[in-house]
């Protein structure tokens, strides 16, 4: 919204003479917070719910949305770019006079209108990028989450006029004001709405385009060279003019010069339900009550919300993408880790891990060159040890290595990552992997509460095939979901040409039995196939980025299923 000011910093917003001028921040003034109710829904986790990187824990929302004590990063620029028009998509309007048959031009072309457009992405853009710069601080030199970088208990986060602070902080007030200018896109545009059909086309009834989100032109990883982008000819928002004691809330100069307005096109105002995470489209609607002229069209007020919904959760798949992209996967799964726990420096850390070996007979052919065994290694490397955790808030990762053929059995017990050993790992007998995941279970709980295992322990499995006894294996991996335990897998491909037939599966997805993967999926893990030591690190990386437990989140967009390296 563009009608209130904070003043000397403080956290309190006022509402003043002009009137809300987008999605509102505060709960007065004809405004129902609905910045803090459309984050919330999009990104808040439902009651009781922990993170696992796709919503926010209570603290985190609260400086994120706002509240009673906040406005939020999403509510800041309601505080220091009231004024500023690339901070709410405004005045980029225009009305296709000759398509419409209105007499006339209108004021401004479809290039002045796309050009301003194009400086609201490029200034949300920015924006995001400085959350993204921000979160860099999260961690210290041996990526683990810093307390006092982190640590929102004690007070809110200060988002006024540029003051420094938490880094946590700063990355929620650059993620927050990206969303702000996002979501004012669909309140401030018609992208999402419909005119009103009982009058002509004009310029107090400018058409409507009745897109979904996402939208293509709030690509804001890409913001910084926005030139040449084409949008529909018909989209426009709002001209917004404003000066203090405009009776017309900054509309006077606009209509003098013949424009559409702000007033005309906005569904800024209305209630929206509480519903944190809600499912997109939703079973019913969100809404109540729209309070301006556009929004009392049809759905629109509606639509609006639940565009600017879904756009939200797209801002936060992409800006977790763009730290993976900057930062690499384990960075970026510790950033997001930091950024959605309300205690990261306890929360992010200390995970026990099992890394779970085939060491079956048809090893020999499938996988000669030991991938599985290189790819366990090369896992277990980035783990924390004891030596790296040593000075930082974070606790060590403690890892198991078994194997199994047509038992299992613990090759290395859970202990310290420096210390893991896949020694006497050979390839003779069969395939149970059904015992391979029950004993890793079983070792990663024998002396750890329930509570303490739940979200922070995960088992990797690496197979080249399919289990003799798949109602057992189903049985565990459903037990590891029950108890919070994430489980990947990754099948070894036979080679191109095997020494020898063998016996068995010889497709290499064969072990991932429709069933199967739905088990694995249920459990938040992923699987893939390993055809090469380049195939063996992506799937390493994938597991990293992804995330090898609950506390360490997921990437949006993984993949799951098929050949994922050829």
């Amino acid at each position: 919204m563009k009608g209130v000011a904070r003043t000397l910093g403080a956290l309190c917003f006022l509402a003043t003479a002009q009137p809300g001028l987008s999605f509102g921040t505060i709960n007065s003034a004809g405004q129902h917070a609905e910045h803090e109710h459309i984050t919330r829904d999009a990104l808040g986790c439902a009651p009781g719910v922990k993170s696992t990187g796709d919503c926010f824990e209570k603290l985190s929302i609260l400086n994120l949305a706002g509240g009673p004590s906040t406005a939020g990063g999403v509510g800041a620029p309601d505080s220091d770019e009231v004024f500023n028009s690339a901070a709410h998509c405004d005045d980029a309007d225009f009305l296709d006079h000759a398509k419409w048959g209105l007499p006339g031009t209108y004021p401004r072309t479809r290039a002045q209108a796309t050009g301003a457009l194009m400086d609201c992405v490029a200034h949300l853009g920015g924006r995001f990028i400085d959350g993204i710069a921000a979160s860099a601080r999260l961690l210290d030199s041996k990526d683990a989450v810093v307390k006092k970088e982190s640590d929102l208990s004690s007070s809110t986060c200060t988002f006024f006029s540029g003051a420094g602070g938490r880094a946590k902080c700063e990355a929620l007030e650059g993620f927050g004001r990206a969303l702000h200018g996002v979501q004012d896109f669909y309140s401030h545009s018609n992208w999402a709405d419909v005119a009103d059909t009982k009058v002509n086309i004009s310029r107090t009834n400018p058409p409507g385009l009745s897109l979904p989100a996402s939208s293509f032109i709030l690509d804001l990883r890409s913001a910084a060279s926005p030139a040449g982008l084409t949008v529909p000819d018909d989209l426009t928002t709002g001209c917004f003019i404003s000066s203090f004691g405009d009776p017309l809330g900054g509309a006077k100069e606009c209509i003098k010069q013949g424009r559409i307005t702000h007033d005309t096109l906005n569904k800024d105002k209305g209630v929206i339900g509480d519903a944190p995470s809600v499912a997109l489209p939703p079973g019913t609607p969100l809404t109540s009550g729209p309070g301006t002229a556009r929004g009392q069209i049809a759905h629109n007020f509606e639509q609006a919300v639940v565009g600017a919904i879904g756009e939200t959760r797209r801002q936060w798949a992409d800006f977790r993408a763009e730290l993976e992209a900057r930062y690499g996967p384990t960075k970026a799964a510790h950033m997001v880790c930091a950024l959605t726990r309300d205690e990261p420096w306890k929360d992010c850390s200390g995970r026990q891990i099992a890394v779970v070996i085939d060491s079956s007979g048809s090893n020999q052919d499938t996988d000669p060159a030991n991938f599985r065994i290189a790819a366990g290694a090369q896992f277990v490397a980035t783990l924390v040890t004891k030596a790296s955790a040593a000075g930082s808030d974070a606790q060590p990762d403690e890892v198991a290595v078994i194997d199994f053929d047509d038992s299992a059995r613990v090759v290395s017990p859970l202990g310290d990552p420096s210390t893991a050993s896949f020694d006497g790992i050979d390839s003779e007998g069969g395939t149970s992997i059904a015992s391979g995941v029950a004993l890793a279970i079983d070792t990663l709980t024998a002396d750890t509460a329930a509570a303490d295992v739940r979200d922070r322990a995960g088992i990797v499995v690496l197979t080249d095939g399919q289990d003799s006894d798949t109602s057992s294996l189903l049985a565990a991996l459903d037990l590891a979901a029950q108890l919070g335990i994430r489980v990947s897998f990754g099948f070894l491909a036979p080679p191109a040409n095997p020494r020898q037939s063998f016996s068995g599966a010889s497709d290499p997805l064969s072990g991932a039995e429709p069933d199967v993967v739905a088990a694995i999926l249920r459990t938040g893990g992923i699987f893939g196939t390993i055809t090469s030591a380049e195939a063996q690190r992506r799937f390493v990386d994938l597991v990293v980025s992804h995330g090898a437990t609950n506390i360490d989140g997921t990437r949006p967009g993984a993949t799951n299923g098929g050949p994922l390296f050829p």
